[in-house]
C-alpha cells in the first residue's frame, strides 16, 4: 500500500517535473554553447533528463576532467552509460560521432527535479576552469 501511494504521488508530479527538467536541460545546452563554441551534442531525440556532449577540448584534458569536477562536488559521467567505469572510448558514441571527436572529452549530464540553474552555472564555471 505504501509503494502504491508513493507511485501515485510521484505520477501526480511527473508532467510538471518533466517540463522543469527539460527546461534545465535546454538551459544547460545554451550555457555550454556560450561557454564552449564548437561544443557538440551527441544524439538526437534523447531522453528529457540526459544531455550528452563532446567538449571542444584536447584529449589531454579528458583524463583529469571528471576528477576536477568531482573535487568541486559535480557528478557527471564520461561518454555513454555503456562505457561506465571504462577509460576506453565509448563503442556507442563511436557509431555516430566522428573519429576525431572520440578523442575529445564527452560528458553525460543527467538532470533531476532537484537540480537548479545554479547547479548548471557551477558546472559551466568548473568546466571553464579545466
Amino acid at each position: 500500500a505504501g509503494m502504491a501511494k508513493a507511485l501515485e504521488l510521484d505520477m501526480a508530479e511527473l508532467a510538471h517535473d518533466q517540463g522543469y527538467i527539460e527546461a534545465l536541460k535546454f538551459y544547460c545546452w545554451e550555457q555550454l554553447q556560450i561557454a564552449f563554441p564548437g561544443i557538440k551534442t551527441n544524439g538526437e531525440h534523447t531522453f528529457y533528463n540526459i544531455l550528452n556532449v563532446t567538449l571542444p577540448m584536447p584529449e589531454e584534458k579528458a583524463a583529469m576532467l571528471l576528477f576536477n569536477l568531482d573535487i568541486k562536488g559535480i557528478a557527471v559521467s564520461r561518454g555513454s552509460a555503456c562505457q561506465s567505469g571504462s577509460s576506453k572510448p565509448s563503442h556507442v558514441l563511436a557509431q555516430f560521432v566522428a573519429e576525431d571527436d572520440l578523442k575529445r572529452p564527452a560528458l553525460r549530464i543527467s538532470f533531476s527535479r532537484f537540480n537548479t540553474k545554479e547547479d548548471i552555472d557551477a558546472l559551466c564555471d568548473a568546466l571553464k576552469g579545466v
